[in-house]
């Protein structure tokens, strides 16, 4: 393994907290209570909803436990945020074979998205000496890919 590549495997990046969904802000309670009532409205039955990621924009990323799994729900306030880029380019890079969360449902109108979720585990978590070529020659091929689609 070269020099350059060995050091990249030991670097490690620090993200910021994500901020709970516990902070008192009355918006993202009313908005996490509409989210509640969009799913059960397609037959969702939801044991919670969780922080899964924090996102350097409007948009939060919720975590929904379901009895058969758990799915990812996209918050994008519509006044601050537009999904429908978002979604043009999911359904881009899903038609073009490569590994993105599922849109399964979405309400562009008040900007709730239903997505797969791929779970948990980050690229760099899992990058080391031993995974380093499998990773990077994988990621390289998800590039040819998106490049191969067109525009």
């Amino acid at each position: 393994m070269s020099a350059s590549v060995s050091r990249l495997v030991e670097r490690s990046v620090t993200l910021p907290p994500a901020i709970a969904l516990s902070d008192g802000i009355d918006q993202m309670s009313d908005r996490t209570e509409q989210i509640s009532q969009w799913l059960k409205s397609h037959g969702y039955d939801v044991k919670s909803l969780e922080a899964a990621s924090s996102d350097a924009s409007f948009r939060r990323y919720l975590r929904a436990d379901m009895a058969d799994g758990s799915r990812i729900v996209m918050d994008a306030p519509p006044e601050n945020e537009d999904c429908r880029p978002f979604v043009d380019v999911a359904r881009a890079l899903f038609n073009a074979g490569l590994n993105v969360p599922e849109i399964l449902e979405e309400d562009i109108e008040r900007g709730f998205l239903l997505l797969g979720d791929l779970g948990d585990r980050l690229y760099l978590d899992e990058l080391n000496e031993e995974t380093v070529e499998r990773l990077y020659g994988d990621a390289i091929g998800a590039l040819l890919a998106m490049q191969a689609s067109g525009p």
